[in-house]
């Protein structure tokens, strides 16, 4: 900012708080705070009056108009965010309308997605909360019904197990199947009994 626009800052922090004002004044405040921007210096000495009883300095001139230049910058951005609606019936070109017409039938089937699944959840919603509304405690475990467990698939070992681990499930899986495992000072009855036998 020019210094003759540093003295009308300065005459208008005077109207708030009657500081006398001087050239030398001026020439100093233009020195630190010069490199404002004008019209946010004079918005930002009417928001630190409107808020503030104590007497402006350089240091709140620049913390203000920080705050003033942000605030711009955010109704800025939210300006040029909003949605924009092209229509088709807009556009005069009809391959150009043909074309926007098929971008707007492609970015609705997300939505339409998005609500049937919006739909599937909130009926099970409703319906679990039916259930639940009719029954005072939760519905007991039932036993397994179906096939037997497939102990081999259950008891494999994962890659990163020790080797005392796999062999430790391998002698678990032939237990289960009734048959020994061949170690040595095993207890299980399986290999008593089939040490017994041989």
């Amino acid at each position: 900012m020019k210094p003759s626009e540093m003295g009308l800052v300065l005459a208008k922090c005077a109207a708030f708080d009657s500081r006398t004002i001087g050239e030398t004044d001026v020439v100093a405040w233009h020195e630190a705070v010069g490199h404002l921007e004008f019209d946010l210096a004079m918005e930002a000495v009417s928001r630190f009056y409107a808020n503030s009883r104590q007497r402006m300095w350089p240091v709140d001139l620049v913390e203000t108009v920080r705050m003033v230049r942000a605030e711009h910058e955010r109704r800025q951005r939210t300006i040029t965010r909003a949605a924009q609606r092209l229509e088709p019936s807009a556009i005069s070109d009809p391959r150009v309308r043909a074309a926007v017409r098929q971008l707007a039938q492609a970015a609705s089937v997300p939505r339409q997605a998005a609500r049937d699944t919006d739909e599937v959840h909130q009926r099970a919603l409703e319906r679990a909360r039916t259930e639940r509304a009719g029954q005072a405690s939760p519905p007991s475990r039932r036993t397994r019904t179906g096939p037997p467990l497939d102990l081999q698939a259950v008891t494999v070992p994962p890659a990163w197990a020790r080797e005392e681990m796999r062999e430790l499930l391998s002698d678990a899986a032939l237990h289960e199947r009734g048959r020994p495992c061949g170690r040595s000072g095993c207890a299980n009855r399986q290999c008593v009994t089939g040490a017994a036998e041989m």
